[in-house]
C-alpha cells in the first residue's frame, strides 16, 4: 500500500538541488553587482574626462592669449596648473575633476606654423583613484587666436 507524500529520499535530492541552484543565483548575483559597479566607476570616468575636456577646449578658445610655461598654461589672467606629485588639474585654484579621479599626466603643447593658425594638442590621463585599472586618455586639437612662446 503506497501512501501519499515523498519519500525521505526524495526530499533529500530535491534540498539538494535546490541549494545548487541558489548558490549558482547568489553568486550570480555577486559577480553581476562587481560588473556594474565597474561599469558606473568607467562611466563616471568617461563623464568626467568629456567635462574635463569641454572645460579646456573652452577656456581656451575663449583666451585672447594663451602661454606655455612648463606644467602651466597662462590664459589671459587665469592659469591652468598640473600638478604630477598631486596628480590634479586646477584652473585659477579650482579643481577640474572630482576627488576620486586623478590626473595620470596632461601634456599642452602649443604651435604656430608659418602661414597656419595656432593650436593646442592637448592631452589628458584621467585615472580612478581606487581602482587601477580604470584609466582613459584623451586627445584633442584646438585652434585658437593668439599664442606666445
Amino acid at each position: 500500500m503506497r501512501r501519499a507524500g515523498f519519500t525521505l529520499l526524495e526530499l533529500v535530492i530535491a534540498m539538494a538541488l535546490s541549494a545548487v541552484v541558489l548558490t549558482a543565483a547568489v553568486g550570480g548575483y555577486g559577480t553581476l553587482r562587481r560588473v556594474e559597479a565597474t561599469a558606473d566607476i568607467h562611466r563616471n570616468l568617461q563623464q568626467e574626462s568629456i567635462f574635463v575636456m569641454q572645460r579646456l577646449t573652452d577656456l581656451l578658445r575663449e583666451s585672447a592669449v594663451v602661454t606655455s610655461t612648463g606644467s602651466d598654461l597662462i590664459m589671459g589672467e587665469q592659469t591652468l596648473h598640473y600638478d604630477a606629485e598631486a596628480k590634479t588639474l586646477t584652473f585659477a585654484g579650482q579643481p577640474l575633476t572630482s576627488e576620486e579621479i586623478q590626473v595620470g599626466d596632461f601634456s599642452a603643447i602649443l604651435t604656430a606654423e608659418e602661414g597656419m593658425q595656432p593650436r593646442t594638442v592637448l592631452t589628458l590621463t584621467l585615472q580612478h583613484r581606487t581602482v587601477a585599472e580604470a584609466s582613459l586618455t584623451l586627445r584633442t586639437v584646438i585652434s585658437s587666436r593668439v599664442y606666445q612662446f
